[in-house]
């Protein structure tokens, strides 16, 4: 039997979304860094005041909430380092599991740089306390305390500063990568500093000079916005990062490898909403589309019924 128009099987689903991104490549100039972009940069998405609200939610859980706050920081970065036109996801609560694992890896690494960072800067406050209680011990002058103590501040700051352009780059290995073992090559995090340092050492003071006080604006508004502050503060952050990843790669840093990208479960939801009413879309006008079989005809009175569209019934019966 001839098929009918309008017949056909139905449509094939489409395999689950994955988001697509150019490979990247290193910029063909060395890019600008900047600080106050770095803190601008939340507000530039459209849906920052959903983002800023909900990630002042995911702070209020006590040790998951700032666990997928880093995993979400490892999307964003990882979308900054494919230039993807909307770097920055939109956090909802569908995602917190999903950023949960993600945010382990630097959550690791940070906890296991900050032990020797803490070590060094203890070890510095230590020598200047009881080398200053030497000193006055052995001159009868108190006031030698002061330059020692003064000293001993500058030694820790600049210390802390230096340090810091090291986790710059543990960091960025581990938000990209998301391997521990890959992110804790020690030869690697000490060659991409040594890429940026003086950028980087430069940056990172700006950015906590600008910083600070969002972060005592936030205490001073009873602690309140202290939530949205450390947001801002952290997407931020990411964001310099992400700068100073494009300069270490102008400067002919080794790249870094990329964890491949994942839909989000809120983009598979939406996707497959967006499927299934494309199907009933599809369903409708194939029902509405003329020829096929139409319904039986209703006989007002006896007399033979006619054979439908096609052809004669199977086994030649007349309808008599």
């Amino acid at each position: 039997m001839q098929q009918q128009p309008g017949w056909g099987p139905p449509p094939q689903q489409p395999s689950p979304y994955v988001p697509q991104s150019p490979q990247v490549q290193p910029l063909s100039a060395e890019p600008d860094v900047s600080a106050i972009d770095a803190l601008k940069f939340l507000f530039k998405d459209e849906n920052w005041q959903h983002n800023l609200l909900i990630g002042s939610v995911y702070v209020l859980i006590p040790v998951v909430g700032q666990l997928a706050l880093l995993g979400w920081h490892c999307e964003i970065m990882q979308r900054l380092a494919r230039r993807n036109p909307r770097p920055i996801p939109k956090l909802e609560f569908s995602d917190l599991t999903h950023y949960l694992s993600r945010g382990i890896t630097p959550f690791v690494m940070s906890l296991i740089l900050s032990l020797p960072i803490s070590l060094i800067v203890m070890v510095i406050m230590f020598v200047g306390m009881f080398g200053g209680a030497a000193l006055v011990a052995a001159t009868g002058e108190p006031a030698v305390m002061i330059p020692i103590y003064i000293l001993a501040f500058v030694v820790t700051w600049v210390v802390s500063l230096g340090i810091g352009v090291l986790m710059i780059g543990a960091m960025t290995r581990a938000e990209l990568s998301e391997e521990v073992g890959y992110s804790l090559s020690m030869g690697a995090i000490f060659s991409y500093a040594g890429k940026i340092f003086w950028k980087a050492l430069i940056a990172n003071f700006v950015y906590g000079l600008l910083a600070g006080p969002i972060v005592m604006l936030g205490y001073i508004m009873c602690f309140v916005g202290l939530y949205p502050a450390m947001v801002i503060v952290g997407v931020g952050s990411t964001y310099l990062r992400s700068q100073l990843f494009q300069v270490y790669l102008a400067r002919g840093g080794e790249p870094i490898n990329i964890k491949a990208p994942v839909a989000l479960p809120s983009e598979q939801l939406v996707q497959g909403m967006a499927q299934q009413q494309q199907y009933a879309q599809y369903q409708q006008g194939y029902q509405q589309q003329p020829g096929g079989y139409p319904p039986p005809q209703q006989y007002p009175g006896p007399g033979p019924a006619q054979p439908p569209p096609g052809g004669p019934y199977p086994g030649g019966w007349s309808g008599r």
